[in-house]
């Protein structure tokens, strides 16, 4: 697989694990590999998201792509990773 192919895999599995509630409506997610078998991926909430509604920094995950397991969400950015 290659490195865009898994960061794509793992935005797209970051994503589906967010309940749908409108504090995650429009967030977006962008990843960048860390290594050969990790990608991490920052979320951001949509302009109208978040539980106040002001948008902004959602905190990243984690994804061990080889097994496709997804860590614990961090507070924080990738660049904290």
């Amino acid at each position: 697989m290659s490195e865009g192919d898994r960061i794509a895999k793992a935005e797209k599995l970051v994503l589906a694990e967010l309940p749908d509630v409108p504090a995650w409506g429009g967030v977006t997610a962008e990843g960048i590999s860390i290594d050969a078998s990790d990608v991490c991926v920052d979320r951001t909430y949509g302009s109208t998201g978040r539980l106040n509604g002001t948008g902004g920094n959602a905190g990243y995950g984690v994804l061990a792509s080889l097994s496709l397991e997804l860590g614990e969400p961090q507070c924080g950015s990738c660049s904290d990773y």
